[in-house]
């Protein structure tokens, strides 16, 4: 967190607000900020190919994850930067820039949209290729983990691969915040949950939404109004799946 957000807290304190609903405050906050710039690198219409060198690159071979900004690893919830990163070398293409991923498994481009969203970009020849590799729990680890907020992590745990924990995650992902219930003087707790993954090569990551736990039920947040959580109950099997993990 950075050190605005503490002085923000020392203000907050000093009217007398409760330490509780200042950290739903912020993990609202931080977590709207991500999820909100991760859903307008979905929603934007960015083109889908490029020719470099006399190469078609294109996107769209890795579904509903998302680029990491500047192509940058981070494993739990820490952000580690790669020395590759930093010595790949940017090119002008068409009228944005970006550089080749020389530890991709595939030729592959994270090409600048706007002012810092990037999007990888495969040669076209190894698309079909790529999109498979993608597709597959093989590729990545899974996590579940414990904060204020999806960016900054108290405690994360890894999750064995296979075949059911891809399968569920992606059907908790596609769970929206919309119409949810308000819950009134509800004992959440200062922190909350989040369950993702990450390829192997760091390049791609899921949405990390936030959850909370009450009474053995997982709930998604929403949002946050007059001091009243907005939550929406996930149904029960998939409940207990991810509540089952985290109790173990």
């Amino acid at each position: 967190m950075k050190v605005g957000s503490y002085k923000m807290i020392e203000e907050i304190k000093k009217k007398g607000v409760k330490m509780t609903k200042i950290k739903h405050t912020i993990i609202l906050l931080l977590g709207f900020m991500l999820a909100s710039s991760l859903s307008a690198c979905a929603n934007r219409s960015i083109p889908q190919s490029y020719e470099i060198n006399g190469v078609t690159y294109q996107t769209g071979f890795y579904g509903n994850l998302f680029a990491n900004s500047q192509s940058t690893c981070f494993v739990g919830d820490l952000y580690e930067k790669s020395d590759d990163v930093w010595n790949e070398e940017y090119v002008v293409i068409g009228n944005t820039d970006g550089y080749q991923i020389s530890y991709a498994p595939f030729d592959i481009f994270s090409i600048r949209y706007g002012i810092w969203q990037h999007h990888l970009y495969v040669a076209k020849d190894r698309f079909d290729e790529a999109k498979q590799y993608y597709a597959s729990y093989e590729a990545y680890h899974f996590y579940w983990a414990k904060g204020v907020s999806n960016t900054h992590f108290d405690e994360f745990h890894e999750i064995e691969a296979n075949q059911l924990i891809n399968k569920k995650l992606d059907e908790l992902l596609i769970v929206e915040e919309k119409n949810p219930k308000k819950h009134e003087n509800i004992l959440l707790g200062d922190q909350a949950y989040f369950f993702y993954k990450i390829s192997d090569d760091g390049l791609l990551t899921s949405l990390r939404k936030t959850y909370y736990i009450n009474e053995g039920k997982l709930y998604l947040f929403s949002f946050m109004k007059n001091d009243n959580m907005y939550l929406v109950e996930i149904e029960d099997d998939l409940s207990n799946f991810f509540v089952g993990l985290i109790q173990g």
